[in-house]
């Protein structure tokens, strides 16, 4: 067999030789994979009389001596796409007839072309809002400059004079006998309890306007929750299952177990009759996910919205930044915060920090993998 000949015999794309009447003359092995057929058994059989009546050859245009087109074969759902081109010969200039049908199967490289359009879609929009975020970001820098110079300035003037409120308080409590009688200290007590209010509310204010500047190192993720808990008062009534895995994430430990003290705070208030406090985390293509499941009272759908909100809360004390600051320690590092709740059922606060490239490369390259082992 010349190499010529070979090479077509080799080809992965099936070749039928046609001659005037659409019969077959030739064709290669892989023509007669798609038939099913020996040669023998083939030659001189009309091509819609092999079941191939679905290239619809004879609706190519005659006319030039090459022409293509794309169609689809089988089942709904299990379809296949194939590239037919008609190649017609003639001798000087005279059409002799006869055709050579070249049949490419492009199914994987269709679905291939779909999957990536779509990648390409995905990311498009990724970046989209990974720009918004970057301007609101941009944004909010700047006004959080502009509040912090003010509130630096109202913080100083205010702690002045509540410093001269509780030296003068202190004076009267030791220094006179107006603190003598139980009613009078209830007052001073109260002028105390007032002024410490006022400090932690000039405090809130300075720490959510103050520009997070973040220590980074890679920090085991249980021990860091660990720490957390153990620095805080469970209730009796109140079970804590921790289930997270001994992740490493690159964060500042310290801005991020405050996030996570404040959410088992929130946490333990929303179940004043005792309840379940379920952690969880695992790894997703969003990054490593912190789940914080209690079953107290809820959040009412209608302040959903409002929670992250500096200035609003439901608590009789505090003036609502607390939550506030936590979403900003989080997006600070790149992550996002989430809320879900159902009121009598309970709460979920999701926490995500962005994990390396390491992860995220081995998420592409799984995506792939499955959608090639898919298409095939």
């Amino acid at each position: 067999m010349e190499l010529r000949e070979s090479i077509i015999e080799e080809m992965s794309s099936a070749i039928l030789l046609l001659d005037e009447e659409n019969r077959v003359t030739d064709l290669n092995r892989a023509a007669m994979n798609l038939l099913g057929s020996k040669s023998s058994d083939v030659l001189g059989m009309e091509i819609d009389a092999l079941g191939l009546e679905w290239l619809e050859v004879d609706e190519f245009d005659s006319s030039h001596a090459a022409s293509s087109r794309e169609v689809k074969h089988g089942e709904v759902g299990h379809e296949r796409e194939y590239e037919i081109e008609l190649l017609t010969y003639d001798e000087d200039e005279v059409s002799t007839g006869y055709k050579a049908l070249i049949i490419r199967d492009i199914t994987v490289y269709k679905r291939a072309m779909a999957y990536w359009e779509a990648q390409y879609k995905r990311y498009s929009r990724y970046l989209e809002r990974l720009v918004e975020q970057r301007t609101r970001q941009l944004r909010d820098a700047e006004r959080m400059a502009a509040i912090g110079e003010l509130a630096s300035m109202v913080g100083h003037d205010i702690r002045n004079p509540l410093t001269a409120i509780s030296g003068a308080t202190y004076f009267l409590k030791n220094k006179s006998g107006l603190g003598a009688d139980e009613r009078s200290r209830e007052m001073l007590d109260l002028i105390d309890d007032n002024i410490e209010e006022s400090n932690k509310i000039v405090s809130d204010l300075l720490e959510y306007s103050r520009d997070i500047q973040l220590d980074r190192s890679a920090t085991n993720l249980l021990g860091l929750l660990g720490d957390a808990l153990s620095s805080i008062e469970i209730p009796e009534d109140v079970m804590v299952v921790n289930d997270v895995g001994e992740e490493y994430i690159d964060v500042d430990g310290q801005y991020v177990k405050r996030v996570f003290l404040n959410i088992i705070r929130n946490a333990f208030d929303a179940m004043p009759h005792g309840g379940t406090l379920t952690i969880t985390s695992r790894k997703s293509i969003r990054g490593l996910e912190l789940s914080f499941n209690d079953t107290g009272v809820g959040i009412p759908e209608e302040i959903m919205d409002d929670i992250w909100r500096p200035l609003f809360t439901t608590k009789p004390k505090g003036m609502g930044f607390g939550l506030a600051i936590c979403k900003r320690i989080v997006e600070r590092h790149g992550g996002e915060m989430a809320v879900e709740s159902r009121v009598g059922e309970g709460t979920t606060f999701t926490v995500v920090f962005p994990l390396g490239l390491d992860f995220q490369d081995e998420r592409v390259l799984l995506d792939v993998e499955e959608t090639f082992q898919k298409v095939k």
